[in-house]
């Protein structure tokens, strides 16, 4: 296992090239041990021990921007528009397929107003549309190791490669912009397809002092109740059985507070 994990560093780093640029050695160094600690634990172990990895904001100028531009360039998004907590978000997805799977979550929140919005997110993969995507562990000057004297903060930006679901999300403050970056829109996990672009919302509603709960919701005569408890309690059968009683239904999985 331990010479698997060699392996995968080899092939995601780019071998010697990528150890070659300044701080490689040592990140490469930290991350082989996590990927050997990782696959000498277990068999079906993620490639990284950690649950994330910390996106740079040369990752987005290099090769995020530059990637959806040429896709941009062949294919018309499908654009839908929401409302959440007062803010105007437009999504854009790349694909049919991340349209069946990501959207329904929002189906209540969809609304016809096409005006500026408060945050664009765009939202691609690279099966369905055919367009490869260079990865951050690819050069040491594109991701870093988060760990506790360093905040995921930089300067009104935000990036990160989540590691249970294999998605690239990054949050551009100053340019309004998200993306989203899914590796095929056919696996998607189900708990991504249940409350989709989460970390980027939760990103964008922080500086304006909105937070996500995870939890549901359910209201009658302008007064609501939230529900909280851990996955797999209730909270969204008691939401739907509040909504059958005839109350309103407001969430069931992910809640701005």
């Amino acid at each position: 296992y331990l010479s698997q994990a060699r392996g995968q560093l080899e092939r995601f780093s780019g071998g010697s090239k990528a150890r070659a640029t300044s701080r490689g050695p040592k990140k490469a160094c930290t991350f082989e041990k996590n990927r050997a600690r990782a696959a000498m634990t277990d068999r079906t172990a993620p490639v990284f021990a950690r649950n994330m990895i910390g996106i740079t904001r040369k990752y987005l100028s290099e090769i995020v921007r530059p990637a959806l531009s040429d896709l941009s360039a062949q294919k018309t998004p499908i654009t839908k528009t929401i409302v959440i907590a007062g803010k105007r978000i437009r999504l854009e997805f790349y694909s049919t397929v991340l349209v069946e799977k990501l959207s329904l979550a929002f189906a209540h929140k969809e609304t016809a107003d096409s005006g500026v919005p408060d945050l664009t997110i765009h939202v691609w993969d690279s099966v369905t549309t055919d367009a490869s995507m260079l990865m951050p562990w690819s050069d040491a000057k594109f991701f870093y190791e988060p760990s506790s004297d360093r905040d995921v903060l930089e300067r009104g930006f935000f990036g990160a490669h989540l590691n249970g679901e294999d998605t690239i999300n990054i949050y551009d403050e100053n340019a309004k912009e998200a993306f989203l970056w899914i590796p095929d829109a056919q696996r998607i996990p189900g708990w991504v397809c249940a409350a989709p672009v989460r970390t980027l919302l939760h990103w964008f509603f922080s500086r304006s002092k909105v937070h996500l709960v995870h939890g549901a919701a359910v209201e009658r005569g302008g007064r609501s109740v939230l529900l909280t408890a851990k996955g797999g309690s209730g909270k969204s059968t008691t939401a739907l059985s509040c909504v059958v009683a005839g109350m309103g239904y407001l969430a069931d999985d992910y809640v701005g507070i």
